[in-house]
């Protein structure tokens, strides 16, 4: 992740960093903004991407975003966890872009676990 900060002025931009030269996603945030002179400061969080260039049918895109999706699920997972079933509710496409909702089930250990103290319980023992 990489911060820029960007000078507008007269329709002109001028980056006081070198932003990435390949591809990269940005979330722009304005920061000082004039309406009377054409003048603006802002600042891009900029998160470089890795471009893999493939032609793929839909299913074949289908199968290859449950692999990526199931991939991210189990690194959250302990190693006790697992997936139980995974199911592809929709699925979009457009230019160069897919969108598919996966559900998953998943096994989760959410048990808390806390010390207690013997005393209180032998108390609460001897009130009953």
């Amino acid at each position: 992740m990489k911060n820029n900060y960007i000078l507008d002025f007269l329709n002109k931009s001028f980056s006081l960093k070198k932003n990435y030269t390949s591809s990269y996603l940005e979330k722009k945030k304005t920061l000082i903004k004039d309406k009377i002179f054409p003048f603006e400061i802002s600042m891009e969080k900029q998160r470089k991407t890795k471009v893999i260039k493939q032609i793929l049918t839909s299913d074949e895109a289908i199968k290859k975003a449950q692999e990526v999706a199931e991939k991210k699920i189990e690194s959250f997972l302990d190693s006790d966890e697992y997936i139980i079933s995974k199911k592809t509710l929709n699925f979009t496409s457009n230019d160069s872009k897919i969108i598919v909702d996966v559900f998953f089930k998943v096994y989760e250990n959410i048990t808390d676990y806390r010390q207690t103290d013997p005393s209180l319980l032998m108390k609460q023992g001897n009130e009953e």
